[in-house]
């Protein structure tokens, strides 16, 4: 049996550099043509059943209604499902329904190899009560909600959970959100909107004798990213994977379906959205 699976985008998921740039090495195949709102082949109507034409994998966009979509996916017979940049939107039906399909969700920056690759020492840090910033410099025409949402995956997939969370700043100039971690520490998440520096994040944890920097590009761009870690009397700068957040994505898909491991992708975004909604009560 082959273990090459073929991968089919929605449209609006196709970011440039996003995914049809990010499966080169990947036992996948991208399988041309486009499909519409309900998961069907536009060029072929009778192909909405991916077990018909071969189709394994479906990109989503996280666009309005993307839990429909991605609900009718799974009802057609998709193996696997990437969710790209999904704006929240209460995933509860979804998560039931997925519940033999691997969902893996891409979100700008805890998709990057580094963080997986440092989430021992990220959390060893945050449970001895590290003090957590996240910050990101983004271009002016950035999604706010989409940015805020990005960074709390983040924090999420660091090790930290939130115990109480405080909106202080969201508007033109970007947003900023402080609170507490069910570990004992802090954090702040923040988002500044700029047109001098490139698109990224930096993530700093900050304990007792132990300082851990990680510096996270643009996700449609293949750069490393780029980690610190200061004790005293050293530093250590570290490799990191030379890949971007959406081949990592891919990879995590491909490794759930082949070896039909469950993902919690959705029930952390879920948590996620609940938390980020709680800052936003009257919208």
């Amino acid at each position: 049996m082959s273990t090459q699976l073929s991968l089919i985008t929605e449209p609006s998921a196709r970011i440039p550099g996003m995914i049809d740039q990010s499966i080169a090495a990947l036992p996948i195949s991208l399988r041309p043509g486009d499909i519409d709102s309900a998961g069907t082949h536009a060029a072929s109507p009778a192909s909405s059943n991916p077990a018909l034409d071969g189709t394994d994998l479906l990109a989503i966009a996280g666009d309005p209604g993307w839990t429909g979509r991605a609900g009718e996916a799974i009802a057609a017979g998709y193996r696997g499902l990437l969710i790209v940049r999904p704006r929240p939107e209460d995933a509860g039906e979804l998560i039931a329904l997925a519940a033999s399909t691997p969902v893996v969700i891409l979100t700008d920056w805890a998709s990057n190899a580094a963080v997986g690759a440092h989430h021992a020492a990220a959390t060893e840090l945050i449970a001895a009560r590290a003090f957590v910033e996240v910050s990101a410099d983004l271009p002016p025409e950035e999604d706010l909600e989409l940015a805020l949402a990005a960074q709390l995956a983040l924090l999420h997939a660091l090790g930290g959970e939130i115990a109480s969370i405080t909106l202080h700043e969201h508007g033109a100039g970007g947003f900023r959100v402080v609170g507490a971690l069910e570990q004992g520490g802090e954090f702040q998440l923040s988002g500044r909107l700029t047109t001098s520096r490139p698109r990224g994040a930096r993530v700093r944890l900050i304990g007792a004798d132990t300082t851990v920097v990680l510096e996270l590009p643009d996700p449609a761009i293949a750069l490393r990213a780029r980690v610190d870690i200061w004790s005293p009397g050293h530093h250590d700068d570290r490799a990191t994977l030379w890949e971007n957040a959406p081949r990592t994505a891919l990879r995590r898909l491909v490794s759930a379906v082949h070896t039909g491991t469950a993902t919690v992708d959705l029930t952390r975004y879920e948590h996620e959205r609940r938390i980020q909604m709680g800052l936003f009560p009257t919208s």
